[in-house]
């Protein structure tokens, strides 16, 4: 069997973003409804953005985290001016705090070998 057909070509070049912040128990649909405004205004990007959250509360605050795949160079100011529309930031309890991951490929030594 050949084993090459099994292997994901990954683009190191492609850069995810990842944006975690904490909101009060009380205020996830309003956390969802400012999510679905966000993603309206960001029809741009190549995929559209996700809304996950932890399961549990922690000291009556959700964990959310907004996942954004393949963004542009201008990631940034795009993504300002939607949440400026959005009004997540009015029922946030903390900063939201974002991460960027590239992803590995073989020129790095790693082979990502996809399930059959």
């Amino acid at each position: 069997m050949d084993s090459s057909k099994y292997r994901q070509r990954i683009d190191p070049n492609k850069m995810d973003c990842y944006i975690y912040y904490k909101a009060a128990i009380e205020h996830a649909q309003q956390i969802q409804t400012c999510f679905a405004c966000l993603q309206s205004n960001l029809t741009i990007l190549a995929m559209p953005p996700r809304l996950q959250r932890r399961p549990q509360a922690s000291n009556s605050l959700y964990t959310w985290m907004e996942i954004y795949q393949d963004i542009p160079e201008n990631f940034e100011s795009i993504l300002a001016v939607a949440v400026s529309a959005s009004g997540i930031l009015d029922v946030l309890a903390s900063d939201r705090r974002l991460e960027y991951f590239s992803n590995v490929g073989e020129e790095d030594g790693f082979q990502v070998k996809s399930r059959p």
